[in-house]
């Protein structure tokens, strides 16, 4: 019972990454519409988005391991 608090904060995690790297991958399917020159133009700036979302997902993460240690710390005994 104890091990689901990690699963539900390193799962929460896992999906705000998916759908922070999901808006890269729509801009990908795109690039063959766009100019070659401008290719990069229209790349980088999702690129820095998918930096903020990310940011929240470390710290999430972060916990989810310090919970985890916590948590075979104590089982061990």
């Amino acid at each position: 019972m104890p091990h689901y608090l990690t699963l539900l904060l390193e799962g929460e995690a896992y999906v705000e990454a998916i759908f922070a790297c999901l808006r890269q991958v729509n801009v990908l399917f795109k690039l063959g519409s766009i100019p070659e020159g401008q290719r990069l133009k229209a790349y980088l700036p999702t690129l820095l988005d998918n930096v903020k979302p990310l940011a929240v997902v470390a710290p999430v993460l972060a916990v989810a391991a310090f919970y985890g240690a916590r948590e075979v710390i104590f089982f061990q005994g």
